[in-house]
């Protein structure tokens, strides 16, 4: 199961998480339920655009030379994916690095499939499993 970080944390309205909860329902309908994201930190936003600038084939190799995973979706059947990641916007975020603008997600004239929530859950999905592939010592992305 992946999800955002803050699934993670404890709220006023329950002794579980977010994330406890869900995989308890899971478990209780029959489902295996493997956590990917528990005791993960949080992926800074220009972190994730460098992952998949190196996914989406801009850089091929790791520093380390090792080859990176291919990225591709079939636009027929995730159609709702390719337009939220498709209008994904960047903004400047604190001290000028990278951020998604959000701001979609707050639009009422908007459906709310056609805002970033799309591609913050595929952002969950390939950027937990390929943090690895960040080079540490790269300066963060700057406007």
């Amino acid at each position: 199961m992946y999800y955002d970080v803050a699934g993670d944390k404890e709220t006023t309205r329950s002794v579980t998480t977010d994330a406890e909860e869900v995989t308890r329902l899971l478990r209780a309908a029959g489902w295996e339920v493997i956590n990917k994201v528990k005791g993960k930190d949080y992926i800074n936003h220009h972190d994730k655009f460098r992952i998949w600038e190196k996914i989406l084939g801009m850089v091929r190799k790791t520093s380390t030379g090792k080859a990176i995973p291919e990225f591709r979706y079939n636009t027929d059947n995730a159609y709702e994916l390719f337009y939220s990641m498709s209008r994904a916007k960047a903004k400047p975020g604190m001290k000028r690095e990278i951020q998604k603008d959000k701001s979609s997600e707050r639009n009422d004239k908007i459906e709310q499939w056609m805002a970033t929530h799309l591609s913050d859950a595929q952002d969950n999905i390939v950027c937990y499993d390929n943090v690895h592939l960040l080079d540490r010592k790269t300066a963060p992305l700057r406007f």
